[in-house]
């Protein structure tokens, strides 16, 4: 039978943050992910978008890692690091080598706790995420998904496209996206799991 929960264990360090572990010897593959408790709901109005916009820049450098070293590092183990952001939470996964692991959690931690977020990677970031949601208006499937999304819910948080909309994505500072990172990105908020075989 099927058991995914089997053997999961589940921990709160001191600092609050709670992690799951699942050993699995199957494959010589580790999985570490971080969900943080942080999605497009949690913002105003004026910050729509924002949690979004903190899953690209967190991407961007650490205070002890530059973005190309950590991508050279995921690409040399053969590895896929990526994030997806939704209304109630903030997902970053890093899947890689059974004898990567150790760097993995090093690297998860970085990215949740020391990110950069320099002002001047937003000033470079802030287009490309407006270009993303024109790649978005151009697909009806998405259209229709935000439309009934906007249907169905009566609030505004919950009705607006987690993306945000490009007016008030261009009107964040590197500053409210600093104060954002810093007020949900913590230990009390981020769920880690690791699975796989350490």
């Amino acid at each position: 039978m099927f058991q995914p929960l089997r053997r999961v264990t589940v921990h709160r360090l001191p600092n609050g943050l709670r992690v799951l572990l699942k050993e699995d010897h199957g494959w010589p593959l580790v999985s570490v992910q971080s969900w943080v408790n942080v999605g497009s709901v949690d913002e105003s109005e004026s910050e729509a978008g924002l949690a979004h916009v903190l899953e690209h820049m967190v991407f961007k450098g650490t205070a002890a890692h530059d973005a190309p070293a950590i991508s050279r590092w995921i690409e040399a183990q053969g590895g896929a690091l990526n994030a997806e952001t939704s209304k109630e939470y903030t997902h970053y996964y890093m899947d890689v080598p059974a004898k990567g692991a150790v760097r993995a959690v090093h690297l998860m931690a970085e990215l949740l706790v020391r990110a950069r977020l320099d002002p001047r990677e937003w000033r470079r970031e802030c287009p490309v995420i407006l270009e993303e949601m024109k790649r978005r208006n151009d697909d009806a499937e998405t259209v229709v998904w935000e439309l009934l999304q906007q249907a169905i819910y009566k609030d505004l948080p919950h009705a607006r496209p987690v993306i945000g909309t490009p007016e008030s994505v261009s009107a964040l500072s590197a500053g409210d996206v600093q104060r954002f990172y810093h007020a949900h990105y913590t230990t009390a908020s981020s769920l880690i799991v690791i699975a796989g075989d350490f």
